[in-house]
């Protein structure tokens, strides 16, 4: 949630549960911000290590969603944007 607040204007951050499946242990999630929002280019990097785009770079690492994706299939967790 770190890059929604940093990247979103006046930090407005909604979570929303979308869904609990009480039977198979699932609950889905929402992050949303009132940000510019991610690139259909940016989507398909985002998960990348080190990837960073041209108005964030220097902002952080770039790691965050990369280690994120990396660890929810361990998890049996999924995460898209």
């Amino acid at each position: 949630m770190d890059n929604a607040i940093i990247h979103s204007e006046c930090s407005m951050i909604l979570l929303g549960i979308l869904e609990i499946d009480s039977e198979k242990g699932r609950i889905k999630l929402e992050i949303a911000d009132n940000g510019k929002g991610i690139s259909n280019v940016d989507k398909e990097l985002v998960f990348k290590v080190f990837y960073q785009n041209k108005d964030s770079f220097g902002k952080g690492t770039g790691l965050g969603l990369s280690v994120l994706a990396s660890l929810a299939p361990a998890w049996r967790r999924y995460i898209h944007c």
